[in-house]
């Protein structure tokens, strides 16, 4: 299986640890691409060393790779299903992540792909980054949520390329409002804190929004 961000729940019966992990030949073809999307774009981000011929092959190989899926693309049907695990998200962070009661903790790297200034990460990507973690996080109510609001400090800049750990809170619960808090730490020195409030989709909502509700994994792999 590729290496990247799913949880593993403290309860392993819970129907809802399939949620993130890819299973299905569908799931683990994307998450497969994904990863090497992803190898891709940091190589990119570090190869200022590599030599235009290098570079001129490899534009090559990813343009005869791009024609290739857009023509596989024009010939799906338009009401075909469009589910994406996370790990298909080539630009997602990858940081295994552990949820226990109310508190997810997780540890990963942030690559060149998510840099700013040199050595260190975008302020850009941190707060996607959190915005990601505390939406999967906030999921303890048994239905897909989505972000009213997201706050994010930056205590100090985040380093890339070595290992970060993050954790999670649910702070509150009120009606269909989640309260989450999470930080973000480098050798033991918080970076950046994040606050957010999600708010539950009532079936209304999933009808309205989303063509097919199996899109979101939440519904078909959670159940309700």
């Amino acid at each position: 299986m590729p290496r990247g961000t799913w949880v593993r729940f403290a309860v392993p019966d819970d129907p809802r640890t399939r949620i993130y992990v890819p299973e299905t030949p569908d799931e683990l073809a994307h998450a497969r691409l994904g990863e090497a999307l992803l190898r891709i774009a940091n190589v990119v981000y570090v190869g200022h060393a590599l030599t235009a011929e290098d570079l001129d092959r490899a534009s090559t190989l990813a343009e005869a790779v791009a024609d290739d899926l857009e023509a596989s693309l024009a010939s799906v049907p338009a009401d075909a299903p469009r589910r994406v695990p996370w790990l298909g998200r080539a630009m997602s962070p990858r940081f295994d992540l552990t949820l226990d009661g109310d508190t997810v903790v997780g540890r990963g790297t942030l690559t060149g792909v998510h840099a700013g200034m040199p050595g260190f990460a975008h302020g850009g990507w941190i707060s996607l980054f959190f915005d990601e973690l505390l939406g999967r996080a906030s999921m303890f109510a048994d239905v897909p949520q989505m972000t009213g609001t997201l706050t994010v400090k930056f205590r100090k800049p985040t380093p890339i390329g070595v290992e970060l750990e993050v954790v999670a809170r649910r702070e509150k619960v009120d009606g269909r409002r989640t309260r989450m808090t999470a930080t973000l730490s480098a050798d033991g020195v918080v970076t950046a804190e994040a606050e957010g409030l999600f708010v539950s989709l009532t079936p209304e909502h999933v009808n309205r929004y989303f063509d097919d509700p199996e899109e979101i994994g939440f519904t078909r792999r959670g159940g309700g």
